[in-house]
């Protein structure tokens, strides 16, 4: 039987791999490379030449660039190797980067903003807080598997650092809500008791452990979480039949979880059409 009390093994080392995967993911990281081995092929089609015409003006160099034309001829085997180097590193890195899959991040963000609008009517912006955000499921051998976020809607909590573990084979490791429904495969709505910020000492230790065991989180996890959501619509993202992340849809606003069964059914519906057209754009 699954336990409400879950566990995050290798937190730390997860958050600094998510860090990197990010970047990886990013779609101008690439461009950017190749800006840069363009910098780096002309300083190296340029330096040879430059090398030569000061061995053979060396006599007849302005006084003070002289120390530094004779810091490049001496040094000139040295300078070429490490051009040489940088540019085959670069490559080398493109190469890698080119057949990782890139994400247009921005339209996925332009896409979450009309899901949190459609999800979230009426929001109360100077109140509560309203997100949408894609996990996506990443791995590592030996330090297990997690779910990153790739994008979030609007303007506000840009550092998108939470993460949370998931678990093939021990259901106990997969943390929070999300975590969760990645291991069903499916969708669950959900709201649970909001979080009393102003809470003190014990009361705010019950506090922090009713929301732990509600929402499935680990002490590492909340600890880091900038807000606390009472709401939570999350769908598993599927490509190709495999699950690939999930959808969560949050807010600090108890007043737009579905209530009737007819309007849980209709946002179900509408989250996995949601997850149909992000999978699209994600594949």
């Amino acid at each position: 039987m699954p336990t409400w009390r879950r566990s995050h093994p290798n937190y730390r080392c997860h958050r600094l791999a998510n860090r990197v995967a990010r970047i990886l993911d990013a779609s101008g990281m690439i461009h950017l490379l190749r800006a840069v081995v363009g910098v780096v092929t002309s300083i190296t089609a340029l330096f040879l030449p430059a090398v030569k015409m000061v061995d053979f003006y060396h006599n007849s160099l302005w006084p003070p660039i002289k120390p530094v034309g004779d810091f490049l001829f001496e040094h000139r085997a040295d300078g070429a190797f490490l051009l040489l180097l940088c540019l085959t590193i670069l490559h080398f890195v493109i190469f890698v980067l080119s057949r990782y899959k890139q994400i247009d991040r921005r339209k996925i963000e332009r896409t979450l903003d009309t899901l949190a609008n459609r999800h979230f009517a009426k929001p109360d912006d100077e109140k509560h807080h309203y997100r949408a955000t894609v996990f996506k499921a990443r791995s590592l051998p030996l330090l297990g598997s997690w779910l990153g976020i790739v994008a979030r809607n609007g303007d506000k909590y840009r550092r998108m650092r939470t993460i949370f573990s998931i678990d093939r084979e021990n259901r106990d490791r997969n943390t929070s809500l999300a975590g969760e429904c990645w291991w069903q495969g499916g969708t669950i709505i959900r709201s649970v008791a909001a979080f009393d910020e102003e809470s003190e000492g014990e009361e705010r230790e019950r506090a922090i452990q009713s929301y732990i065991k509600d929402t499935l989180i680990s002490r590492d996890e909340f600890d880091a979480m900038a807000v606390k959501s009472c709401v939570f619509l999350l769908t598993c993202i599927k490509i190709d039949g495999k699950k690939w992340g999930v959808l969560v849809l949050d807010s600090t606003d108890p007043e737009v979880c579905p209530s009737r069964h007819t309007v849980k059914k209709r946002t179900r519906a509408n989250l996995e059409h949601s997850v149909a057209i992000l999978s699209e754009m994600l594949r």
